[in-house]
């Protein structure tokens, strides 16, 4: 199986082309988790697969249909509810060791994490929703220092490991925490090995195919989870050999009766999206820069990026743009009038989700 192959299989499980999920929850839930550290480019990550609105899924965050946690790699992640106790429980240690430098450099002991989880649950019980900064106020009065910074987003990220505070409904453009169990009332639990098992079943179909040090990137689990993991779902599973490497995914019959659209897919795709953020091994997605010996700009991949058949194939400007005004496209190389087509349909859906002018404004 070749790169391009890879490519056009990993846009169907993961919702971007062929079958959309039917709503933003559903799409989370399929895809495990989706980073979210930067709100607006995840929101429309999810737009993207499942047609919801800008609108429409801050209305689903406030509520508390989709979550955001630090859940892997001591990142933010929207999580379904339903899933992130489990999660939580099956990725905390790891999240938690991660964490262990920084809390010996900022002077924190196990009794100032527990003395803040004490003051965190009083705070927040019968859904009292505070921002970062209250609560920070509140644990000093409470005497634990908390500092600026690292200080305190390793108070607040030890007591979401602890699957206690998650995050709550927006006040205004800030951001709040609640407890987890007010959120989310009725979480899944799970031994273990059941967790991993279904954890490992959910990222390789919904993002594969992939390896298995994809899959150790991505969760921030270790190679020898991943094995016993695969181990426990390879009945479920099917596998890809290409380029000498093992590629592990879901839904192959389904995929297999669908031949390559014969108009380009276009899409225009934020920074941290799980398409290539959720990969270790990212060699397939620059093939068609190789194939036309392209160069990538300095500083294209710390912006949000342009897709065609799930290639790179250059930059675009902010979600930030203003309204009424165009987007700014940076395509390495020319695009054919057919991609060219196929950008200006992106384009008009990203406008009508973020409510800013259409017309893409090329730059070459």
């Amino acid at each position: 199986m070749k790169p391009l192959e890879i490519c056009t299989l990993r846009l169907r499980t993961q919702g971007l082309a062929d079958n959309p999920f039917p709503a933003a929850p559903a799409a989370v839930q399929a895809l495990g988790a989706v980073q979210s550290q930067d709100y607006a480019g995840a929101k429309w990550a999810l737009s993207v697969r499942s047609g919801a609105t800008d609108a429409e899924l801050d209305e689903l965050s406030d509520a508390g249909r989709i979550l955001r946690t630090h859940l892997m790699r001591t990142t933010w992640h929207f999580v379904h509810p339903a899933d992130a106790r489990w999660m939580l429980d099956l990725l905390a240690p790891r999240g938690r060791q991660a964490m262990s430098f920084m809390n010996r450099k900022e002077g924190l002991t196990p009794s100032d994490f527990k003395r803040s989880k004490k003051i965190l649950e009083k705070a927040l019980r019968d859904k009292q929703y505070k921002t970062r900064n209250e609560l920070a106020e509140i644990l000093k009065k409470g005497g634990v220092e908390p500092g600026q910074g690292v200080r305190l987003a390793h108070l607040m990220m030890d007591a979401e490991l602890e699957g206690l505070i998650i995050s709550g409904p927006r006040h205004g453009k800030q951001f709040t925490y609640g407890l987890l169990e007010e959120r989310a009332p009725r979480p899944k639990t799970m031994p273990r090995d059941e967790a991993l098992a279904e954890m490992t079943k959910r990222y390789f179909t919904g993002h594969g195919p992939a390896q298995a040090a994809d899959f150790a990137w991505w969760s921030g689990l270790t190679l020898t989870e991943v094995k016993q993991g695969l181990e426990s779902v390879k009945s479920e599973l099917e596998t890809i050999e290409a380029g000498g490497k093992t590629y592990w995914w879901g839904g192959a019959a389904k995929a297999s009766s669908n031949p390559k659209p014969a108009a380009p897919v276009v899409h225009l795709l934020p920074n941290y999206d799980e398409y290539f953020i959720a990969y270790k091994d990212r060699s397939a997605i620059g093939e068609r820069l190789r194939e036309r010996k392209e160069k990538a700009r300095e500083g294209l991949f710390f912006r949000h990026i342009l897709f065609i058949d799930g290639q790179v194939a250059g930059g675009w400007n902010t979600l930030a743009a203003k309204k009424n005004e165009p987007l700014s496209i940076e395509p390495v190389g020319k695009l054919s009038a057919a991609e060219k087509r196929g950008l200006d349909k992106e384009v008009e859906r990203y406008g009508k989700f973020a409510g800013i002018g259409s017309g893409p404004r090329l730059k070459n």
